[in-house]
């Protein structure tokens, strides 16, 4: 499974413009997995956002049937796969998988052996950024990504959307990651 994974992912990294003469500061990528079940039907968003805070890029992608853990990973790979497909140097990394996050940062082992290739190809990914700082943040800080990622588990759950397969709008219209501000 996993090598059909990375198959698929470097034939979608191929077709990923860049955008050009990105400013020099630092962009901040936020990415999120969700399984409906465990396993289940599992998704992946992804947000990037510019050094003043605004959208630079998003997707959400359907993953077939994954773990959460997996799922976490999967998002994070295919959001870094793009932030390097883009041309971006410079990253701060927001997860809502605090155990994502720690094995990355070595403070937890990777002791299931289904995540190592998920690890290590994500690891391998840090490496290629001239900076990248990872950290843990609340669900409620990651909104747009998770919105994201649940979209695309629910279609591909409802055949609606391929494995690898992204979600997508029509002409002119905006990613629905945006939620209004409660009563």
């Amino acid at each position: 499974m996993i090598a059909n994974y990375l198959l698929k992912l470097a034939q979608w990294r191929a077709t990923v413009t860049p955008l050009g003469q990105l400013g020099p500061g630092r962009y901040q990528l936020n990415s999120d997995g969700a399984a409906k079940g465990n396993p289940g039907s599992a998704g992946a968003g992804v947000v990037i956002l510019g050094p003043a805070g605004e959208l630079v890029w998003e997707r959400a992608w359907f993953l077939g049937r994954l773990t959460n853990n997996a799922a976490e990973y999967s998002a994070l790979i295919l959001g870094l796969t793009a932030a390097e497909a883009l041309g971006l140097k410079r990253l701060a990394i927001r997860l809502d998988s605090e155990l994502v996050v720690r094995q990355l940062l070595g403070q937890y082992q990777v002791r299931q052996e289904t995540l190592r290739p998920y690890y290590q190809k994500a690891k391998g990914l840090l490496e290629s950024f001239q900076e990248a700082q990872l950290a843990h943040v609340y669900r409620e800080s990651n909104q747009a990504a998770d919105h994201l990622a649940s979209q695309a588990a629910i279609a591909g759950a409802n055949g609606s959307l391929g494995y690898l397969e992204e979600l997508s709008l029509g002409e002119g219209q905006s990613w629905p990651t945006r939620r209004s501000p409660g009563p």
